[in-house]
């Protein structure tokens, strides 16, 4: 009978390859570079991954540790610049002080930019390889206001329902996600994380998605305009790289 893979079985056994590229963002006289650790290639730590688990009876296991995360994608890129175009506007004061809570943060690109810019993190995902890559990058970009809490916000478990419970009675000044909509229930997951959220504070502004156009987007918007959410849509163009050239990607951004 094949067991659950563990952290320990994924670092022991399969050999991530990774780089570090720098992720530049400029808003009129305002720059700021950070050094991100990535996956060398996304395609060729899919299939290590999928050989391992095949090996040990347990091919099932591929979507929760499918390494997705490890790659910056545009989404993540364009909430990143938004997050420091906003602090830019803000001048003096930039992100500081300010309570963020990002979901399905991967690479944590935009926590790492609020972070940069004086705000406090908590970062969750439920990938098990993301707090390796979250603390490599704490420590290439000196970042020390980022803590990380492992958060399947689709489970119902008793355990997540209690680390839900404890964050959406938190007093967040920014909720965010990019790219959280790729499966086909994520829509009504999110949207009803989001409303409970919403319900309670009874702000607007409050949460920022970002994503680029996948299929379940148009799901998540018929579930606000369903309700009484108000949602404010814009369109930022940031890039990704195909096959070694830079690209221009438009990218939906959603804030509630």
């Amino acid at each position: 009978m094949a067991s659950v893979m563990s952290l320990r079985d994924l670092e022991n056994q399969i050999v991530y390859q990774t780089k570090v590229t720098r992720e530049t963002f400029e808003f009129q006289d305002f720059q700021l570079t950070l050094e991100v650790r990535s996956l060398e290639s996304l395609d060729d730590t899919i299939d290590r991954v999928f050989e391992y688990l095949q090996e040990n009876g347990n091919e099932s296991e591929l979507e929760r540790l499918c390494p997705y995360f490890g790659v910056v994608w545009p989404a993540a890129r364009a909430l990143a610049d938004a997050l420091f175009e906003e602090a830019s506007r803000r001048e003096a004061t930039k992100l500081s002080g300010l309570k963020i809570l990002e979901i399905g943060c991967g690479l944590a690109l935009p926590s790492l930019v609020a972070a940069k810019l004086g705000a406090q993190i908590l970062a969750t995902d439920y990938h098990p390889m993301v707090p390796r890559f979250l603390n490599a990058n704490l420590e290439l970009n000196q970042i020390s206001t980022i803590e990380y809490l492992e958060l399947d916000w689709g489970s119902e478990s008793d355990e997540t329902q209690k680390k839900l419970e404890s964050i959406t009675g938190t007093d967040w000044d920014l909720i965010i996600g990019s790219d959280i909509l790729y499966e086909r229930f994520h829509a009504s997951q999110l949207f009803s994380l989001f409303e409970k959220i919403l319900t309670q504070t009874k702000r607007s502004n409050l949460i920022w998605i970002t994503d680029p156009a996948r299929p379940y987007l148009q799901a998540f918007i018929d579930h606000l305009k369903a309700s009484s959410i108000s949602v404010k849509t814009d369109i930022r163009t940031t890039f990704e790289w195909i096959h070694g050239q830079k690209k221009a990607k438009d990218i939906f951004i959603l804030k509630l």
